[in-house]
C-alpha cells in the first residue's frame, strides 16, 4: 500500500479519521490514534473553533452579570436616596417639632435624627442583603441538614413569633 501525498512511498500505518493511507510523515501519532495532517488540521480548527465559542459564550455571560449588577446598584442608589430622603425629613420634623425639648437642642438633634434615619435607610438597603445572604451561604456550608434550613429560614422565625 502506498501513501496518499507521496504515491512513491509505502504506506506505514491508517489514518483513524478519515482510513487513507500514510507514510510517517504524513501521519501523526495524537493520543494513540493515527492521523492524517488534513484529519489533524481539521481537528486543530474545530478546538480552537469550541475554545472561541466557550470565549465569547462566557464574555457574553459576565457582561449579562455586569448589566445586572450594574441595574441593581442602581436601583439601590434610587432607594438610598428617596428613602434617606423621606427619613430625613422625618427625623428632622419629629425632633424640630417636639415640644418636650429647648430650642438649642432640637437645633442640634433634628439634622442627627435625620442623618440617623438615612443611616437606617442605608443599612437596610445595602446592608440586609448582603448580611442575608452570608448567612444563607454560611449555612449552607454548615451542611445539607434540616436543622439548618429551618434556622437560616425566615419563615420559620416568622411561625416562631407568631406562636409565641
Amino acid at each position: 500500500m502506498k501513501c496518499f501525498v507521496h504515491p512513491d512511498r509505502d504506506a506505514a500505518g491508517l489514518c483513524s479519521q478519515c482510513g487513507k493511507a500514510g507514510c510517517p510523515e504524513c501521519l501523526r501519532d495524537v493520543g494513540g490514534a493515527m492521523l492524517c495532517t488534513n484529519c489533524l488540521r481539521l481537528q486543530q480548527q474545530a478546538a480552537v473553533a469550541a475554545a472561541a465559542d466557550a470565549a465569547q459564550t462566557a464574555a457574553s455571560e459576565r457582561q449579562t452579570q455586569i448589566t445586572r449588577a450594574k441595574s441593581r446598584l442602581s436601583m439601590n442608589w434610587l432607594l438610598t436616596g428617596l428613602g434617606g430622603a423621606f427619613g430625613f425629613l422625618f427625623g428632622f420634623s419629629s425632633v424640630l417639632y417636639d415640644k418636650d425639648l429647648s430650642t438649642p437642642l432640637r437645633v442640634l438633634l433634628a439634622p442627627l435624627a435625620g442623618l440617623f434615619f438615612v443611616y437606617w435607610v442605608f443599612a437596610l438597603v445595602w446592608g440586609v442583603p448582603a448580611a442575608w445572604n452570608w448567612w444563607r451561604v454560611t449555612m449552607s456550608k454548615l451542611g445539607e441538614s434540616m436543622g439548618c434550613i429551618l434556622f437560616a429560614n425566615p419563615f420559620t422565625w416568622l411561625v416562631l413569633v407568631y406562636r409565641s
